[in-house]
Order: C-alpha cells, then structure tokens, then sequence
C-alpha cells in the first residue's frame, strides 16, 4: 500500500511540473529572468537569445518584448528595439519605461514630434517623470527652438530642482541665445548642486572662452581639475587654455598632473597623444603612444592610434607591422581592415585597396570611413563617378563626417562642377560651420569660377585664430598674386613658409609671383634658401630640378632629383624625372631602371609601362618595348599611348599589320585629335598600300600640325605611291630643311635623289 502512494504522488509531481512547462506566462517569466540574469552581467547577446525565447513562449508578454528591447539597445541594435518598444507598448499602454526609451528613440532619429508625443504620455500617466520632462527640452533644442526649450527645461527644473543636469542644459540653451550672463549663472547653479559636475565646468570654461576672458577659462579648468582629480577632460582643455595664452612652459606640466593622478593609465595616454596629435606636435604623439604599448601591449586602441599616425607621417613599416599584430589577433577586426586597404592604397596597390574595401564593405556596410577611402581610391584611379557615388554613400552613413564633404566637392570640382562643389561645402555648414576644409574648398570653388573676390571673401570669414593656418595664407597669396596685388602676395606667401617650411605649393606660388615681376634670376636663389629651412625638403628638390630642366641645365637637374630621392627614396616624381634626365643625354638602361623602380611599388602604374617601352624602342630592344606595351594594354585595354606604340612598333619592325591596323583605329577612337596617332594610323595605312585612305589622313594632320618633318615625309612618300610627284618632291623637300640629319631626312634625301634619276 505505501509502495502505491508513493507512486501517486510521483506522478501528480510528474503531472504539475508538465502542466507548469505548458504554461507560456510561466515559461516567459523563467526565460525572462535568465535573461536578466545574463543582462545584469553585461553579456546582452546571451540576454537576448532567452528574451526572444520569452516572447515565442507568450507573444502577448510586454515585459518580454520590454526586455528584448532594452537589450537590443545595449547592442545598438536601434531597428530592432524600437520594434520591440512599439510592441511592449501595443501590449501595455502605460508601460512608463517602453515610452520613455521609445520617445529616445524617435528623438535619435530627428523625429521630434514624435518624441515630443511619447514624452507627453509619459508626463500624463507620471508628472514627476525627470526623463520624459528632458526629452521634451531635447526636442525642442533639436529644432534649435532654443527659447522653447529653455521653458521646457525650467518647467523640469521644478520636478527635479537639485539635478545639475536640468540647469546645465539651461545654461546650453542660454549660450546658443547668446545670453552669456545668465548662462553663466546657470552653469554656477548646476555646480552648486553637484559640485563634481565636470561638464558643467567644461561648458563654463568655454563661455569664458568664447568672451575672451582667459582668467577665468583657466580658472574654472583648475576648480573642475580640483574637484574631478581622475577626469581626463579637464586637463587637456587646460593644456589647450595654457598655450592659446601664452603659458607654453606649464602645458607639460599640466599633463604630467594628468599622468599621476591617474596612474598613468591608458585612457590618460591616449588622451594626451590626442592632444599632441591635435597641435600637430606628431613626434611627441608617436611617443606617447609607444611607451603606452610597452605598458599596455595588449591595448588595441593605442595600437590603432598609433598606425594613424604612422599612416599619416609615412611610417608605413611599423604601421603594416601593427596592423599584421591586430589582424593577428582579430582576422575580421573591420577597423584592421581598413587599415590594410588604406596601406596597400598609399604602397600603390590600387586595384588591392579597392578589392579589400569592397569586401570590407560587403561584410560591414554601415562603416562610412570604408566608403570614404573607397572614395578616395576610385578618384586616385580617376573613377570620378563612382568616387562620387562612394562618398555620398560615406555621408549616409555619417552625416558629421566632414573629410567626406570635402571630398565629395573636390571631385565636383574636379569635373569642373563649381557650383554642386559649393552645395557639397553648404551641406558641411549645416553640420559644423567652424570646420575649415568647408570654407577652403569653397573659396577654391569660387576660384574656379573665376570669382577671386568672393574666394576672398571666404577666406576672410575664417575664425581670426585659423587666419595663421599656411593653408589659409597660401590661398590669400595665390588670390593676391591673380589679382596682381604682388606686395600682399609676396607678404602672405613668405608667412606661409616662415610658419611650415615645407609648403611646396605656396613656394610655387612665390615663384609665379617672381616670373611675374620678371625675377628670374632670383627663383634659384629663392628655392635653395627654402630647402635650407625644409626639415623635409625632397620636394623642393624636384621643384629646383625642375627648374633646371626648364633651362636646359640637365646636369644641375640631375643633382637635384638625386638629392631628392636621398631624402625621399620613395619620390615617384624624383624617380621619372631623372629617368627623364637619363633619356635625355641616351643613358637609357638608367632611365628605364629609374622608372623601373616606381613600378615596382606601383604595378598598375599604365603609363610607366608606356614609358619604359618607349626607352626600349629607343634602345633597340623592340622584343621588351612590346612587352612593356603589351603590359600597359594588360592593364587599360583603351589606352590609346601603349595601343599607338604597340601598333607603330609592328608597323616597323615586321608584325602583323592587320592587328597593327586595329589597335591604331582603336587608339584613334580614343584619342581622335592625338597627331601622332593619326600619323601612326596613316603610316600603316601606307605600309598596307591603303594609300588614298593615308595620304587624306596625312593631309588633315600637316595642316593641323604644319612644322613637323616626320609627318611632311610621310606624306611625300604617300603622295609618291597615288602619282602626285610634283607635290610629293614639295613635302619632301619641307622634311629636309625641318631637321636634315634625321633618319627620315636621309630616306627623303634619298627618295629625291630616285626620283631626280627617273627624270633624267
């Protein structure tokens, strides 16, 4: 009989635990507080894999939806939390928390009105609700309805009278009114309420700021230092504050406060690499960063702060080392990637940083800065359309991201498109109007338009303290020096290079302005003093070697461009120009190992291949110029230069004629105006005994071009084949007074000298 019992009860425990697991609130109450469980710890993607087995247990739960949402959140998985509010408060129209993150989100997405509904809810069902009372401020202020919201927060300030938050965004409003005063008192008042608030002391600083009033700038940094002794903020904002005021000697001293009160911890690094990086000091960041590493090695952020600046100074060796470690590590990082295409771009693997940023952004396409440099790519191939199409995708993305704005007018500009260059700027303006690129890009536009006046205009609007930026004096110079007022040119372009030594473009402004005044004889004199100034002066070695090619003097060139490279082994320019330099005086093995050497960091460079083989037609090695030609064709199938040479180099040396034929019609196709490739087009025609079709050819190309000898013989000899003898001797002739020692003079000696024979 006890055994039976015993069996009783086991099943009815049996049975409720099997009626329990079928109750869908019960199930979504044990799931939801798993959930929890795993939210509270931080791991929000385990939290939401038990909070979507919540609401497939009990669909109708709002508090599974709730918390389904919260935890998207925490992802910043913003589409599928406001999916999950919207339903929490479908099930539960009073459900106060939904509404309140609702509202937040209809505010993040610039859909005021719809916050400014959900806030109102929320204020019906809880009048005391702080939150819903901010969000109605914030709608207000996101309209720039700053005197609204000004109301809106005062009418907070009274449900929470002591929150510093509340008087602190009073005050914001204030300063965008230009109420400093009463700002300022707003500021005081949220700082005697919570006398750590350390925005409240940042924001007061800067109104002190924005009045002129250093003192106390600097004062209410020191009492936000005073009262927040482990807050990073303060402390670079002083070191800001100390060197706009002339306090240079205490800057040092301010960061290593900052080194000690926090332990020299991470974040205090990379805050103060920040803010050498932001003075332009990149030496002192670098090092920065560095002894960070050795204390924190395993720190990713240091680690990628410090491959920016790499990448920016041309470190790229220990910038491809770092980027190799964080890959690495994380083979997927997508901010690793993108510093992989960015580095395989600047080692001229084009096609490669294109490949990498496409795939990088097929697999994440929400990165705008992987659209940006995808950009920046596509233009550097002169792919201006889709460089377009890449950087409005970048600002879809991040509509703050300014360097995109830049870009994108820059490309218009590059089309000739002036005018959508200056709505790109315009669009910028409604994001930041204190950036600068905006307001050089769009005196640049102007420019470009011919408006110097306006360009100026432009430039004179920029805040007095970025009037010194080199930038900004070279544009003033260049438009001073257009509008023929050479003394403030002279003025405004010596500043430049007194302020960045190594400004090449202002130093070929100043040598404009001398060729203007005809200083000719000072332009030698000039660039050599500014390369003794140049800490990096590779650049302007190309210019003085430029220079001397201009006057003829290859050997002074030819020391110029090698000083150059010496200073920068890796100058394309330097590398062709002395190929240049080599061709010139017939040492073309050298030349073509010069232009050798750029294409072995740039293998998809067309026109280097086009150049080394014409050194090798030159040389007589026709076997590797048609490599070289064919290399180029490889890389541009319309090329017309490489489809010409090619097709000349048949033509001459034996090949098939027919495909000569097709690639000289393809590159005419290309470049129908080009006379060299009518001429070479004709020359085919005439070996094929096409001779009607070449001599109409050669005709239209003597008159476009009447004083070249080599097409006057061609159209002789052609003239010769359709029976015009008398006009034939006549072009003939013209090819031998045009250069008589040319191997087509001799050929036309000789053809005169057939045809005197024949006569007698």
């Amino acid at each position: 009989m006890r055994r039976i019992t015993s069996l009783v009860i086991s099943l009815t425990a049996v049975c409720m635990l099997a009626g329990c697991s079928r109750d869908p609130q019960a199930r979504a109450r044990r799931f939801v507080e798993s959930g929890q469980h795993y939210f509270d710890k931080g791991q929000y993607e385990a939290a939401t894999i038990q909070f979507r087995r919540a609401v497939q247990a009990n669909p109708q739960s709002a508090d599974a939806h709730y918390h389904l949402g919260m935890a998207n959140l925490r992802l910043r998985k913003l589409p599928e939390a406001y999916k999950s509010l919207t339903k929490t408060i479908q099930l539960d129209q009073r459900s106060i928390p939904a509404l309140v993150q609702l509202a937040g989100l209809e505010l993040m997405a610039k859909r005021t009105q719809e916050s400014r509904s959900l806030s109102h809810r929320v204020l019906e069902l809880d009048r005391a609700n702080l939150t819903a009372g901010m969000l109605l401020g914030e709608a207000s202020f996101q309209e720039e309805k700053y005197d609204e919201a000004v109301q809106e927060f005062k009418n907070t300030a009274q449900i929470a009278p002591s929150d510093p938050r509340v008087q602190a965004r009073i005050a914001d409003c204030q300063v965008l009114l230009k109420s400093y005063t009463e700002a300022i008192k707003s500021y005081e008042l949220a700082l005697q309420n919570d006398s750590a608030f350390v925005s409240a002391y940042v924001s007061l600083s800067q109104v002190y700021r924005i009045l002129n009033d250093s003192e106390r700038e600097i004062t209410t940094l020191e009492r936000a230092i005073h009262a927040n002794p482990k807050v990073i903020a303060p402390y670079t904002l002083l070191a800001g504050a100390y060197l706009r005021h002339g306090s240079e000697e205490k800057v040092s001293g301010i960061l290593q406060e900052l080194r000690f009160a926090t332990g020299g911890s991470a974040p205090a690094s990379l805050a103060i690499a920040d803010f050498y990086r932001s003075l332009g000091s990149i030496q002192d960041a670098r090092t920065e960063l560095r002894s960070m590493l050795r204390k924190y090695p395993t720190n990713d952020a240091a680690r990628s702060s410090l491959i920016e600046v790499d990448i920016d100074q041309q470190e790229w060796d220990e910038a491809e080392r770092l980027t190799a470690d964080l890959l690495n590590q994380q083979p997927n990082n997508p901010e690793a990637r993108l510093f992989k295409s960015r580095l395989l771009f600047v080692r001229g693997k084009q096609a490669d940083a294109i490949s990498a940023l496409e795939q990088l952004i097929h697999d994440a396409p929400d990165i705008a800065m992987a659209h940006f440099y995808l950009g920046l790519a596509y233009a550097d191939q002169g792919q201006n359309q889709r460089a377009i199409a890449s950087f409005n995708d970048a600002l879809k993305h991040n509509p703050e991201l300014m360097a995109a704005y830049v870009s994108l007018g820059e490309a218009y500009l590059r089309q000739g498109n002036a005018k959508l260059a200056i709505e790109s700027v315009e669009r910028a303006f409604g994001h930041n109007p204190q950036y600068i690129a905006p307001l050089l890009l769009q005196a640049n536009a102007y420019l470009q338009l011919g408006e110097d006046g306006a360009a100026e205009a432009k430039l004179r609007a920029i805040p007095a303290s970025q009037l010194r930026n080199p930038v900004v004096l070279e544009r003033l110079g260049l438009i001073a020096l257009r509008r023929r007022r050479f003394s403030d040119a002279e003025i405004q372009l010596e500043d430049c290079l007194r302020i960045n030594p190594d400004y090449v473009l202002a130093m070929a402004d100043l040598l404009q302005l001398y060729a203007a005044q005809y200083r000719h004889n000072q332009i030698i004199a000039r660039v050599t003093q500014q390369i003794a100034r140049s800490s990096k002066p590779s650049a302007l070695y190309e210019m003085l070697g430029d220079i001397y090619l201009q006057q003829g003097k290859d050997a002074s060139a030819e020391q110029a461009f090698i000083d150059a490279l010496k200073h920068n082994p890796t100058s394309d320019g330097a590398c062709l120009k002395l190929a240049q330099v080599y061709a010139n005086s017939d040492r073309l093995p050298q030349a073509i190992e010069s232009v050798k050497k750029v294409l072995q960091r740039h293998t998809n460079y067309v026109a280097g291949y086009v150049l080394v083989g014409t050194y090798y037609e030159k040389s007589g090695a026709s076997n590797e110029a048609k490599i070289s030609y064919e290399k180029a064709i490889s890389l541009a199938p319309d090329y017309a230069p490489a489809l010409n040479n090619l097709a000349w180099l048949y033509c001459e040396n034996g090949g098939n004629l027919d495909l000569a034929l097709s690639m000289a019609q393809h590159a005419k196709a290309s470049l129908p105006a080009d006379p060299s490739i009518s001429d070479t087009l004709a020359w085919i025609e005439y070996r094929k005994g096409l001779y009607s079709s070449a001599a109409e050819e050669l005709r239209r190309l003597v008159r476009q071009v009447p004083a070249k000898g080599v097409y006057d013989y061609h159209l002789g000899m052609t003239l010769l084949k359709v029976g015009d003898v008398a006009e034939a001797k006549h072009y003939l002739q013209r090819a031998i007074t045009a250069n008589a020692n040319a191997n087509y003079a001799q050929n036309a000696k000789a053809a005169l000298a057939q045809l005197n024979t024949k006569s007698l």
